[in-house]
């Protein structure tokens, strides 16, 4: 997938509004800033509303390797959060480069298999109830 996506996601207690402009984008703020909580809408889902053009895809740890070894639609975005270790692996990098998706990790560690190029770190801001991404460094 090439250019940015535009993504919101609303429930009755948050808001996120943001877009992503590289492959992948690493969520790697402070504590409570509601970043597991992004994560847990698109996991459950009942009452949650989703604007975007493309699949959202939250990734765990049964779950991940058959999601990206049978990608077939590029317009997919696959999301971790910090608890998976799988997504630290080069095993997943090597998969997910493959893919031609954006992926959205939350984590506080430094992905080592993953292109810096593609790589764009943020840490979540919220303002007036509308949580963001915003861009760490360049």
């Amino acid at each position: 997938m090439q250019g940015s996506v535009h993504i919101h996601i609303e429930s009755h207690r948050c808001c996120y509004d943001f877009t992503l402009r590289k492959p992948v984008t690493v969520l790697a703020d402070d504590g409570a800033t509601g970043k597991s909580t992004l994560y847990r809408l698109l996991s459950f889902r009942a009452g949650v509303e989703i604007s975007t053009s493309c699949e959202l895809i939250p990734l765990t740890e049964f779950t991940w390797r058959a999601a990206l070894e049978y990608c077939k639609n590029k317009r997919q975005i696959f999301f971790t959060d910090e608890y998976h270790h799988f997504a630290l692996t080069k095993e997943f990098a090597d998969l997910f480069m493959q893919t031609g998706c954006y992926l959205v990790m939350i984590t506080r560690d430094t992905p080592k298999f993953l292109k810096p190029c593609d790589t764009e770190k943020c840490a979540v801001k919220t303002e007036n109830g509308v949580s963001e991404f915003v861009v760490c460094d360049k």
